[in-house]
């Protein structure tokens, strides 16, 4: 090869840093096996924690001095990977939109232009996929056991961060729900200044659950793999909840509040998959979108799913 180190960065978030996952996981065992040697580093300003099970070297410094729209490019015997959407001056974000399908052609182009590869077409194991043991489950596992018999309804009711999504107060319509559905647990996933649900036994706060410090976005997508229902804004918990596990195992369903756009190079496909790949791969999980922007439409949506409507 005509580089030792290979750096991936990304200047975006940490759904940004999940959702190519599983496109950096088998980028590094094509390299490892090309050079068992390799120098491997990953740069984003989320902190180490978030990718973990990754098998690269965390450094929160470099991605500083790089380019955001950047495509991939070797410099001083180093290989740079851009895993971001707008990769290569957004050459593919706006021919597939914020997809999967954008991801995938952006690493097939890396694989030939530096492996002489081809990416393989086995797109399911290149979804996200996440290593829930390397992550602090055990008190989720033990909720869970405890739980086993109930109905779950994963609720993930942090602010959209991009502008993709609605910004809706979900609190009134899961007191409302809980109210409604006494046999169903909510989890929430983001707690509120001022928010209690002391009178409501059936809901809950995730980090009451996970009981960890750190980042829980890993831990929450775990929690989301025994639901029923995962309902929140194209945004965080609910994005690390496209992963293998869930999408491709699980009988769960699924509803992504969102804006509608005609921008099709800026919006974020509610299922993920541009008009490319979705004949391609099939979801067990069944997803809707929604561009409810309301508290009492969303209460709406969930009660139909939890009635099996």
């Amino acid at each position: 090869m005509m580089f030792s180190k290979v750096i991936f960065f990304n200047h975006h978030h940490n759904g940004d840093l999940h959702l190519s996952r599983g496109l950096v996981r088998h980028t590094i065992q094509v390299l490892s096996g090309l050079d068992p040697n390799i120098e491997v580093v990953y740069t984003h300003s989320n902190g180490p924690y978030v990718l973990k099970d990754i098998n690269a070297k965390y450094d929160g410094n470099i991605i500083n001095t790089l380019s955001q729209s950047a495509g991939s490019y070797i410099k001083d015997n180093c290989l740079y990977i851009n895993t971001w959407y707008g990769a290569d001056n957004f050459i593919f974000l706006n021919k597939y939109g914020i997809s999967f399908d954008c991801l995938f052609f952006i690493f097939d182009e890396l694989f030939k232009k530096h492996f002489n590869l081809t990416l393989h077409r086995d797109f399911r194991s290149l979804f996200p996929i996440i290593s829930f043991d390397e992550y602090r489950i055990n008190s989720s596992k033990q909720w869970l056991d405890d739980h086993k018999n109930f109905k779950k309804v994963l609720v993930s009711n942090a602010q959209a961060k991009s502008g993709q999504a609605p910004n809706f107060n979900f609190i009134p319509a899961i007191k409302s729900l809980a109210l409604s559905c006494p046999k169903t647990i909510f989890i929430i996933t983001n707690k509120e200044p001022g928010i209690n649900f002391k009178s409501h036994a059936n809901v809950v706060f995730s980090p009451d659950i996970i009981k960890s410090s750190d980042t829980d976005l890993n831990e929450n997508a775990f929690l989301g793999t025994f639901c029923d229902i995962i309902v929140g804004r194209a945004s965080s918990v609910f994005t690390f909840c496209f992963n293998q596990k869930t999408l491709f195992n699980q009988d769960v369903k699924m509803v992504s509040f969102s804006y509608e756009t005609e921008n099709y190079a800026h919006y974020l496909k509610s299922d993920w998959l541009g008009e490319s790949l979705r004949s391609k791969i099939d979801y067990k999980t069944n997803i809707t979108h929604s561009s409810a922007n309301n508290g009492n439409a969303a209460c709406k949506i969930i009660k139909g799913l939890l009635n099996g409507k």
